[in-house]
């Protein structure tokens, strides 16, 4: 019977790359009245820089309630990118009483790319512009 209970997510998009994002969920001992808990943050997703305050945390009750975790990431170097994966927390009295946290983080596409994208897409369906455009800028 588990003891550990997440509750939450972590979700971010349009963020830069190297950019520091914040972000909470919390944690709840479901075991039976009068028992305790001690945790530990067991993985993380490989991508970005964690940190988790606190990362672990011993003598939770059922009667505290649910405390709540503070998560602070760096963003990924690469952009135009979606990462995902989860958070593992785990009963240190117990491996097998574990639950996870869903994460994504999205990093939005360069803006000089993506009008460079553009421009050569409408180019594309206008094939016509080429003469004018040549015109114009006098080439």
């Amino acid at each position: 019977v588990p003891d550990l209970d997440c509750i939450g997510s972590l979700s971010w998009t349009d963020i830069k790359p190297g950019e520091i994002v914040i972000g909470e969920f919390m944690i709840a001992n479901i075991g039976d009245p009068g028992t305790e808990l001690s945790w530990e943050i067991g993985s993380y997703p490989s991508w970005g820089t964690w940190t988790f305050l606190p990362s672990s945390g011993t003598g939770l009750t059922p009667g505290m309630g649910a405390i709540t975790l503070a998560v602070e990431v760096v963003a990924p170097d690469q952009q135009n990118m979606e990462f995902t994966g989860e958070v593992k927390v785990v009963n240190t009295e117990d491996n097998n009483d574990y639950d996870t946290i869903p994460v994504s983080l999205k990093t939005p596409m360069n803006k000089a790319f993506s009008i460079n994208i553009l421009y050569l897409k409408f180019l594309e369906q206008h094939p016509n512009m080429f003469p004018i455009l040549r015109y114009l800028l006098g080439l």
